[in-house]
């Protein structure tokens, strides 16, 4: 018999847990809304932190209130990149791929690899980083070039009386 664990009911509330319950086991439950039921089911376990449904249940879902639930992914997918990069960066080569959160001894010695051009693909490192730092602020001038121009004409804009 599993544990199902729900953090949160949202506009599912009891009915959705219950049936949960019923088919998969016992159903523990943390809300901040009090519930209404006049009995409570036998198959369900009301907890008054959210911690203890973590540690009573296989399976716990989580449900968040309208804008934090949107902004988790969000978060996610901005700093898990941001995360492995810096991994990769302080990791040691045979440790890299350890399946490790962070390494056990971080290091720099892949800047010195890099800077010091110590690999045949990283001949033209500094002439390449140039080049595209070059272009890089190119473009980066003439967006603001085009785009101050731009709001420039439409804020002398005269509109007529319609508009």
């Amino acid at each position: 018999m599993k544990k199902i664990g729900f953090i949160g009911l949202g506009v599912m509330r009891l009915p959705m847990v219950q049936h949960l319950a019923k088919h998969f086991g016992q159903a523990i439950v943390f809300d901040i809304a009090p519930t209404n039921e006049a009995r409570p089911a036998p198959l369900l376990r009301h907890l008054k932190r959210p911690g203890a449904v973590g540690k009573g249940s296989d399976v716990v879902f989580l449900r968040l209130p309208g804008a934090q639930a949107s902004c988790i992914p969000v978060l996610l997918w901005t700093i898990l990149p941001l995360y492995h990069m810096l991994l990769f960066v302080s990791s040691a080569k045979d440790s890299r791929f350890a399946g490790e959160p962070w390494p056990d001894h971080p290091t720099l010695k892949n800047f010195e690899f890099v800077c010091q051009q110590m690999h045949h693909f990283l001949n033209y490192f500094w002439g390449q980083l140039w080049s595209s730092m070059r272009i890089a602020f190119m473009t980066g001038f003439l967006t603001l070039l085009v785009a101050t121009s731009a709001a420039l004409a439409i804020s002398r804009l005269r509109l007529g009386a319609g508009a």
